[in-house]
């Protein structure tokens, strides 16, 4: 659940957490801990101008801001290592082509055998 998510149904300060930061090929997560307020937009023209972005077609209606008031990075003995497909491609090419190798000898072992 996003932040945005939790703070739909608030009209006050909340308290929020957040993971931010997260590399689950180095098993590192940092999460923040803190204050949240969300306001309409109207509120705070000056600031809704500095968060509006171009990559969007969508319109800012609500702005929240996070008061941080601890952080933690979590215990990597709890984050499942997760790879790209290109980096498991690098690591096991080797291993792949070891496999080839030993296929095909495997593959002319059998026909000497056959003959």
């Amino acid at each position: 659940m996003s932040l945005y998510d939790r703070l739909a149904h608030t009209s006050s300060v909340r308290r929020v957490q957040q993971e931010m930061g997260s590399s689950t090929a180095a098993r590192r997560r940092l999460k923040l801990f803190g204050r949240a307020t969300a306001v309409p937009a109207d509120e705070n023209p000056a600031l809704t101008e500095r968060l509006d972005s171009p990559r969007t077609e969508g319109r800012v209606e609500q702005l929240v801001t996070v008061r941080v008031e601890a952080f933690a990075w979590n215990c990597p003995n709890h984050i499942t290592p997760r790879f790209t497909r290109r980096e498991l491609s690098d690591a096991l090419g080797p291993v792949h082509d070891r496999i080839a190798r030993l296929e095909q000898e495997n593959a002319a072992l059998r026909a000497r055998l056959a003959t």
